[in-house]
């Protein structure tokens, strides 16, 4: 009953709709049927009837969310007066608030600024005049009002709200090259978190507009240690790269003194770790060593097995991807705690495997499922540089075979993108044994490289996948949509001499059942699509 009510006054029939609803025996059901009927009064621009019926409603939430959403018409339409007259007549805060807040952004929008603080003095919750003010913060930014924008968060009353809007102010005067001004806004932020990325986003621009003087400045002000650690080595990598090795040294060396005050153990470990990888990175290997050594030092302080392993874990990994992969090892052979020590050797092999350096397959074998993910990171990681060779003879030594496949998978479909398809299919038939079922990885992945290799216009390349798919009524599927797209792009000959030449007649059939369809498509003037159907 209260959807008929409801459509009937949608369909601009409110007498039904107020009898239909009349009728209704379940209280809560009723006030809901008549709330959407003054609403639906009102977008159809009868708000002295919508408000009659709102006000004749017994159900004191259902009436108030009516009269919300009438109030919320009247704003929206400009019409703000009305818009303040019913939002008064509602009795719960919440959606009176709403409404206000409406109505206020109507207001600031029309340059109506004495109306605008007039709705605010109607809040009684701080929030919710905060989260006007912020609106209003907002509104002068886009408008380009930088100065009264600021005014404009001084003013807001609740902390968050206020540094919220003051962050928005100094990236906003930061797009416009602003940088003191920024640097002014972000120091004026009272919470610590807050405060501390606005000023580290400053840095970050200072360095980006080459004062590294100044940002270097402005790191040193960050008051969280890891958001300065992070940000000093982010300046030293720019000044390395613009030949300032002296500066960037100089930075690094800011980091460390900022890393050697750390009391945490744990976290002094790791932080030394990732000074040093970054001191290696700019071309100080020397330097990198020695604070390597500290940091193995230090974490080998620790009490804590767990803490120290994971310290000892991150350090190793750090001098990976500094290219002491000696080193890496040797720090990683330390721990004690195993699965800590498969992991980090399975990321030191990725690393390697990025450097296309000498694989080390990880030597840890109390884990196995770590192991085999270690495998398969290092696995891929040689593929996507381009050693196959590599990538192959480490997912052969994964022992879970559909993690092995998973990875396998991948390898063949880079292996076809090189245009290796037959070493491709040979890698898809290394796969295990299982039921020929769709959505099976051998199946999924022959028909993927077959897809793409049609997409690259190699025909030829595509049915070598396919004909490699033992289930016949997928194959055949897939060799009508080949022929279809081939005849399709004008090839009717070459999709008619392989479909003769398939195994049997029901993949004949099928292949030529394509053909025919492309030609069809072809006589129609349909043009081929910028892509392949996708194969079933």
């Amino acid at each position: 009953m209260r959807q008929i009510a409801i459509a009937q006054a949608n369909a601009g029939d409110v007498n039904g709709a107020l009898q239909t609803a009349i009728n209704i025996e379940d209280a809560i059901q009723k006030a809901v049927a008549f709330g959407q009927i003054a609403v639906a009064e009102a977008n159809a621009g009868d708000i002295k009837g919508a408000l009659q019926t709102a006000n004749n409603m017994g159900n004191t939430v259902e009436k108030a969310l009516a009269l919300q959403q009438i109030a919320m018409i009247h704003a929206k339409g400009g019409d703000l007066k009305e818009a303040f007259q019913t939002a008064n007549t509602i009795s719960y805060e919440y959606q009176k608030n709403s409404v206000f807040h409406e109505i206020a952004l109507g207001q600031m929008k029309a340059g109506d600024m004495k109306g605008f603080f007039e709705t605010l003095k109607n809040l009684q919750s701080a929030d919710e005049r905060a989260r006007i003010m912020f609106s209003l913060a907002k509104y002068q930014l886009s408008k380009g009002d930088v100065k009264g924008a600021i005014q404009t968060a001084d003013s807001i009353e609740v902390a968050s709200q206020k540094a919220v809007a003051l962050l928005e102010i100094a990236t906003a005067q930061l797009k416009l090259g602003d940088l003191d001004g920024a640097l002014n806004t972000a120091n004026s932020i009272a919470n610590g978190d807050r405060k501390d990325f606005a000023l580290r986003t400053v840095a970050l621009a200072q360095r980006d507009a080459g004062d590294l003087k100044g940002a270097l400045q402005s790191a040193s002000t960050i008051a969280d240690i890891h958001q300065k650690l992070i940000t000093l080595q982010e300046i030293a990598v720019i000044q390395a790269d613009a030949g300032d090795q002296a500066g960037a040294k100089l930075s690094l060396q800011q980091a460390l003194g900022t890393a050697n005050a750390m009391k945490n153990v744990y976290e002094k470990a790791a932080a030394l770790g990732q000074i040093a990888m970054t001191q290696a990175n700019v071309g100080d290997p020397v330097g990198a060593e020695s604070i390597f050594q500290q940091a193995i030092q230090v974490a080998n302080s620790t009490e804590d097995p767990s803490r120290k392993a994971a310290a000892l874990g991150q350090i190793a990994v750090a001098q990976a991807k500094a290219g002491d992969t000696k080193g890496a090892l040797q720090t990683a052979n330390t721990i004690e705690t195993a699965n800590v020590k498969t992991a980090a050797l399975g990321l030191i092999a990725t690393a390697q495997a990025k450097a296309k350096d000498t694989l080390k397959t990880p030597t840890s074998t109390e884990d196995t499922k770590r192991k085999d993910t270690a495998l398969e990171q290092s696995a891929l990681a040689q593929a996507n540089v381009g050693n196959i060779k590599g990538a192959l003879q480490t997912a052969n030594n994964i022992q879970n075979a559909h993690q092995r496949d998973a990875v396998l998978s991948q390898i063949a479909a880079a292996q076809a993108k090189a245009g290796d398809v037959t070493g491709a299919v040979q890698t898809v038939n290394t796969f295990g044994n299982y039921p020929p079922f769709y959505g099976s990885q051998k199946f999924a992945t022959l028909l993927s490289i077959a897809r793409e290799r049609l997409y690259a216009g190699d025909v030829k390349g595509a049915l070598q996948c396919v004909n490699n798919i033992s289930d016949e009524y997928q194959k055949a599927g897939a060799l009508r949509e080949i022929a279809l797209f081939q005849a399709n792009m004008g090839d009717v000959k070459g999709a008619l001499t392989w479909a003769h030449n398939e195994s049997s007649p029901y993949l004949t059939s099928f292949a030529l059942l394509g053909a025919a369809e492309g030609v069809s498509r072809l006589r129609d003037g349909k043009k081929p699509a910028n892509e392949p159907p996708r194969l079933p």
